[in-house]
């Protein structure tokens, strides 16, 4: 279904985040020359303010990089979720899906891989998406995108690329991602309040859970606890091997935004006790591999592990490894200690004492 957009209508930068029972969790690690910035925060729950109406006539001409007949069809989507009764995220996630997939441009076309697909979403005909008039009438098509959305099981609680993902079973989990600020933008034009995007955030966070509070973590994740996982996202978006958990995917996903050279899965044969064949860790490198670091390496490898520290408990973090020393969620009072490799690894080795890269384990 998907296909390459031009690069203006991928240019912005989109910010990643975890999620997780809270929602989404967003992760503000530093990358190259920058410091971690923290106070990600929850977006406010359902009802916290009144929904704003889209207003009658015609839509704006324009947004952005957006033809007038693509925020048409941005317009469409929206009005077929409000009938639905789902919210302005819900009705980004619609958005940034038909970006994703078409442009939104309603094609009377497909590609390479699905050449029965058709208009905004590119739905096949597999008696799925209805019929081919269905599927070239954008309202009608947005509607049996959103009805699909609502069969995903915990789609609210999950990052809107994958929950999109799993509404359309595209190859790439994180293909839709980098779409996801320009679909807010169109909502907010469409629904002619510019303050809408202040309430729905570039990161696309998610609704807090009841009690759970929006400064855990040192203020770097917000969220509430979480929940344990499965090696299940095939393949670890790292490698393009093996399988890692969605809490190590999102935790990637977020320090390879800001930079960061990061691997995850890896078959250890030499200690399959390891979280990375289990695809519970990510080895995360501040210069190169195999010696050791430049003094600005160093430095921001400190302030990479300061900043996973402070988010342990609500990234889930079991225990952090970096230059020749160690941190455990378990033994968070004692503070990092001296790294003694395991049984395993040689402590006095660059690599074996992690002097050329930052462990990662979460659970």
């Amino acid at each position: 279904m998907s296909r390459a957009l031009p690069a203006a209508l991928v240019s912005l930068a989109a910010v990643l985040v975890l999620a997780g029972s809270c929602g989404a969790m967003t992760l503000m690690v530093g990358g190259a020359g920058s410091a971690p910035t923290g106070g990600g925060l929850c977006a406010p729950p359902p009802g916290a303010s009144a929904p704003v109406a889209v207003p009658a006539g015609a839509p704006p001409a324009g947004v952005g990089s957006f033809s007038a007949e693509q925020v048409s069809n941005a317009a469409e989507i929206v009005a077929a979720a409000r009938e639905l009764g789902l919210d302005e995220r819900a009705q980004a996630i619609g958005v940034m899906t038909a970006i994703g997939e078409s442009g939104l441009r309603n094609l009377d076309r497909g590609d390479a891989v699905g050449p029965d697909s058709r208009g905004l979403f590119q739905q096949r005909a597999n008696g799925a998406w209805g019929s081919y008039s269905d599927r070239m009438t954008p309202r009608t098509a947005a509607t049996s995108f959103f009805r699909a959305l609502q069969r995903v099981p915990g789609w609210e609680s999950l990052a809107p690329t994958l929950a999109a993902h799993r509404t359309q079973r595209n190859a790439d989990p994180y293909h839709y991602e980098r779409h996801w600020p320009a679909a807010v933008e169109l909502v907010a034009a469409v629904h002619g309040d510019p303050t809408l995007a202040a309430r729905l955030p570039a990161a696309g966070a998610l609704p807090c859970a009841p009690g759970a509070g929006s400064g855990g973590g040192g203020g770097l994740f917000t969220g509430a606890a979480l929940l344990a996982e499965t090696c299940s996202v095939r393949p670890d978006p790292s490698t393009g091997r093996g399988c890692v958990t969605p809490r190590t995917a999102q935790l990637y996903q977020q320090l390879a935004a800001r930079g960061w050279s990061t691997s995850c899965w890896d078959a250890h044969a030499w200690n399959p006790t390891s979280d990375h064949p289990q695809g519970k860790a990510c080895d995360v490198f501040p210069g190169r591999g195999g010696r050791m670091p430049s003094a600005a390496e160093k430095a921001r490898g400190d302030a990479l592990a300061a900043d996973l520290v402070a988010s342990a408990e609500q990234a889930g973090i079991s225990y952090v490894i970096w230059y020749g020393r160690i941190w455990s969620a378990s033994r968070g009072g004692d503070g990092w200690r001296p790294y003694g490799g395991g049984g395993v690894y040689d402590p006095g080795d660059v690599t074996g004492g992690h002097f050329d890269h930052l462990h990662v384990s979460v659970r």
